[in-house]
């Protein structure tokens, strides 16, 4: 199987290292005074599935599946400059996998991971589940398979196996932060503080996720799998702040993410989980530690003068990295030097705690504005006739992409209508200030948010 995978590979490169994609401006939606707004559009000619922005770089990867038969399936690399595909490979998104990284694009194929250049060669092969692309010291960090908490530091140039140990990953891992020294640290089941080069690790036991009866098992099955097909989930491990390993499927009602920031304060590192707040030095040695006032979620934490402030947001990420509402936001302050509780403003929100709330915003068809909204899932079922709009992205502090089913807007954080993409969009990036999307007939458009 493996050998003829290769073969095909070779004649596809050959036969597609000169095709081109038309590309010119377009209308692609409305502002909210009627004038319309352009964007850069590039067209294929074939079946789009699904794309992926290459980091720092101007191009993308794209998955082109037919429906009709003989029922092609292709990944490829574009260039968003040249509007030129670099190469196309044959693939089975059902098992198969990829992920960018600045040396080209790792594919999980048979079992086996392998690095393609931007001329589609192959340079190196090895069996492991990529989560995290150290650039700076060129290692590949990820597991022996998604399962597994056996974690492996690979080398990004030639895959060779530099070091293995272990890791803990239940909930996944929600957030890599890179120390000036080249070191790690890594939010996973536990606060872990790794060498890239040579695995050393050093673990604080943490509480960093928990269960949700209020998460629908099925829900979170179906968009689990789904996110597997065309490489959406795996592809979208490449080295961001907040990066998730997939959830075990035994944890279908998994919330993550009920931590705070990482707070560097000259030689302190302040961090909390769902029942702690720690205070450590740069080799991770606990300087104090503080019981939470109560059982807190996703929080932000930072220093102002002698004080540290924390703030409880109340919210965790689902499965599908949305915003769910987990416990009630309170706010707190704390002496920086030994954790000594200083004041407690606390806010009490008009909710309670007895359903799970999504943000999301809502809008009559003669309304000229969205109201944002804090619902349970049962609230959602019935809107007086209003349409539910889910968030789609944060853009900026003020601004979010919402939609229903295909039908898009940006709007800022009041509800204010920016953009309504006047055609059906079936899948968008945010890159920078790049807002890349993709349409019903395989035409992908970019445009920069600052210009709304």
């Amino acid at each position: 199987m493996a050998n003829t995978r290769l073969f095909l590979l070779g004649i596809i490169l050959l036969c597609t290292s000169r095709v081109l994609a038309a590309s010119d401006s377009t209308a692609i939606g409305l502002r909210p005074d009627g004038r319309e707004f352009m964007a850069e559009k590039h067209f294929f000619g074939k079946r789009i599935e699904h794309f992926q922005a290459v980091p720092g770089r101007p191009q993308l990867c794209i998955s082109f599946i037919e429906k009709i038969p003989p029922l092609n399936q292709e990944l490829g690399l574009y260039d968003l400059l040249k509007h030129r595909l670099l190469w196309t490979a044959e693939i089975d998104f059902q098992k198969d996998n990829y992920i960018m990284t600045s040396q080209g694009i790792l594919v999980e194929w048979d079992d086996k991971t392998r690095l393609l250049s931007d001329d589609g060669d192959i340079q190196w092969e090895t069996r492991f589940f990529p989560v995290y692309i150290d650039e700076e010291s060129s290692t590949v960090l990820g597991f022996r398979n998604w399962k597994s908490k056996e974690m492996v530091g690979v080398s990004l140039r030639d895959g060779a196996v530099r070091w293995q140990g272990e890791m803990r990953h239940r909930y996944g891992c929600s957030m890599f932060r890179k120390m000036d020294d080249g070191r790690l640290i890594i939010a996973a089941e536990d606060l872990c503080l790794l060498d890239p080069l040579t695995g050393r690790m050093k673990a604080i036991q943490a509480n960093m996720g928990a269960k949700s009866g209020r998460i629908n098992s099925a829900a979170f099955l179906a968009g689990y799998l789904g996110g597997l097909v065309g490489g959406a989930l795996f592809g979208a491990l490449s080295g961001f702040h907040y990066i998730t390993v997939p959830v075990p499927g035994n944890m279908p009602g998994a919330i993550h993410s009920l931590h705070s920031n990482l707070c560097i304060d000259e030689d302190r590192i302040y961090f909390a989980d769902r029942d702690q707040l720690w205070c450590l030095d740069n080799d991770f040695n606990t300087l104090w530690q503080r019981g939470l006032k109560k059982r807190s979620s996703m929080s932000v934490l930072k220093v102002k003068d002698d004080t540290l402030y924390y703030t409880n947001m109340g919210i965790g990420l689902d499965s599908q990295n949305h915003e769910v509402r987990d416990t009630k936001a309170y706010n707190m302050a704390y002496d920086k030097k030994d954790g000594s509780p200083l004041i407690g403003n606390e806010r009490q929100d008009d909710d309670d705690e007895t359903g799970t709330l999504s943000f999301c915003f809502l809008k009559a068809k003669d309304e000229d504005s969205f109201t944002p909204l804090w619902l349970t899932y049962e609230q959602m079922e019935s809107q007086d006739g209003k349409r539910l709009y889910s968030i789609d992205k944060r853009l900026t502090s003020q601004l979010y992409s919402i939609h229903l089913g295909s039908d898009y807007w940006i709007v800022d954080e009041s509800g204010n209508i920016c953009l309504h993409l006047n055609q059906p969009i079936l899948q968008t990036q945010l890159i920078g200030n790049t807002f890349i999307c993709l349409n019903m007939t395989n035409t992908i458009f970019q445009f920069d948010i600052s210009d709304l």
